[in-house]
């Protein structure tokens, strides 16, 4: 099993529990679109040749920046 397998679906958790916590709805949409990102590192790493396979560590520098990000403003709405 993969790394990413042990965490690709914790995102997706975070969703409902947004939307049970009243959190804004920016904060809302971010889990949603790191589960579309992860979806395309998987994309860009299996599906297709070294062309499209060159926007899997962009796509990974976004994932990170990503989630930096609705930590932080998770963290500045409490």
């Amino acid at each position: 099993m993969d790394f990413v397998h042990y965490f690709q679906y914790l995102p997706l958790g975070l969703f409902p529990l947004a939307l049970i916590g009243r959190v804004p709805r920016g904060l809302k949409l971010l889990p949603v679109g790191l589960v579309l990102l992860i979806e395309v590192q998987y994309v860009t790493s299996e599906l297709f040749g070294s062309l499209v396979g060159a926007i899997h560590p962009v796509s990974a520098f976004i994932i990170l920046w990503t989630a930096m990000h609705t930590t932080r403003r998770a963290w500045d709405n409490t």
